[in-house]
């Protein structure tokens, strides 16, 4: 049977978020012309997200051709504008190879260098800007990350421990911004997890309070506390992370490229 419209089908379980946990997203399925519709495995994740990150993620549409629970590295996401929501489309082929669009996890990971401090950036989707957090790699893909988050209304902020963050597929940019050893470890993490998420305005510059600022005043503290010694205000990072990450994030979200890792240049 074939067909070229899209119906409501199932909830299936996603990587979703700068933390690579899972969470749920409603899935439609997308059966594109001569397609059939028992060989196609071909999904559309949209509507509403249960899982950590960005409640707007999957605004943005993306067309996955496996039927397995997506793995970031290995699934052939080929992401549509939200305009083609609810309505019929043809699936097209793309012009580019699976082997030339997907990346190895341990490529992935082995451009992670251990005891690293990374400013990572994070595609919203369709909304506006990036999430921002900070990953520590201890034997990357494994490591620490903290950010803020409201997805439970008010503002919190969020340590755990993860071997999925390489691998987010709303991933774009990781930034390194110095490192530690195994006598400033202790003291890091305690510097990062004690920088106040409850929602007031920075302590440092005022700004109203959201995930950027929140990653700033990390930054800024890890620097007064001699954890990191930065070569540039934070402002001058802050604009050169969006910069680059800008000019990155349409690749990730055509699938045609991992997120940037950047070992230098902060």
């Amino acid at each position: 049977m074939k067909s070229s419209g899209i119906s409501m089908l199932q909830t299936k379980t996603c990587r979703e978020g700068a933390d690579g946990t899972d969470g749920n997203a409603t899935v439609i399925a997308a059966i594109g012309e001569g397609v059939s519709s028992s060989s196609a495995r071909v999904f559309i994740f949209s509507g509403v997200s249960t899982g950590p990150q960005r409640r707007g993620y999957w605004d943005i549409l993306s067309v996955f051709c496996n039927e397995s629970p997506i793995d970031p590295a290995s699934s052939n996401q080929i992401p549509i504008n939200a305009q083609y929501a609810n309505v019929p489309f043809k699936l097209i082929q793309r012009t580019a190879s699976p082997t030339n669009m997907v990346t190895s996890k341990e490529a992935i990971a082995a451009q992670y260098e251990n005891y690293s401090i990374y400013v990572i950036l994070s595609s919203r989707g369709a909304a506006s800007g990036f999430h921002w957090g900070i990953f520590i790699p201890t034997i990357s893909p494994y490591g620490h990350v903290w950010h803020a988050t409201n997805r439970e209304g008010g503002w919190k902020l969020e340590h755990k421990q993860s071997d999925g963050v390489p691998f987010s597929m709303s991933l774009v940019l990781s930034q390194k911004i110095g490192s530690i050893n195994a006598s400033t470890w202790q003291a890091c993490c305690d510097i990062l997890s004690g920088i106040s998420a409850n929602g007031s305005p920075s302590p440092n510059t005022g700004e109203e309070f959201n995930c950027v600022i929140w990653v700033k005043d990390a930054i800024h503290a890890l620097h007064n506390n001699g954890i990191i010694v930065l070569n540039q205000t934070v402002a001058v990072i802050e604009s050169q992370l969006v910069i680059h990450a800008s000019g990155h994030k349409s690749k990730v979200e055509l699938g045609t490229s991992t997120a940037k890792v950047e070992n230098t240049g902060c």
